[in-house]
């Protein structure tokens, strides 16, 4: 199986964006791979990587398709609207997340 770098990613930078613990991506993993949404990658050195399934790919394309009518009403708001809106929910995000501490990535 030959990666492909449009369906498979290194679990640490995936971790670093969602602010989780390895642990907690560890365990995400487990559960996807259990639910054979994807196929966990040999590691290289310290790196793992982890390619969707053919079941991940439909489901990934389910999701998509449910977020064109939204994403189609976003692009047609006014872009001083869409500008606000993205400021409000990255400020709504940024109050939901907890401060990264250094020791989850160890």
């Amino acid at each position: 199986m030959g990666q492909d770098a449009s369906t498979s990613w290194e679990l640490i930078a995936a971790t670093r964006r969602l602010r989780m613990t390895r642990q907690a991506a560890h365990g995400l993993m487990v559960q996807l791979t259990r639910a054979h949404l994807v196929d966990l990658l040999p590691k290289d050195g310290e790196v793992r990587g982890a390619r969707l399934t053919q079941t991940g790919r439909r489901r990934l394309a389910t999701c998509r398709r449910a977020l064109e009518a939204t994403e189609r009403t976003l692009a047609a708001l006014p872009a001083e609207t869409q500008r606000s809106l993205l400021e409000s929910l990255g400020a709504c995000e940024e109050a939901f997340v907890p401060r990264l501490e250094p020791w989850w990535m160890e």
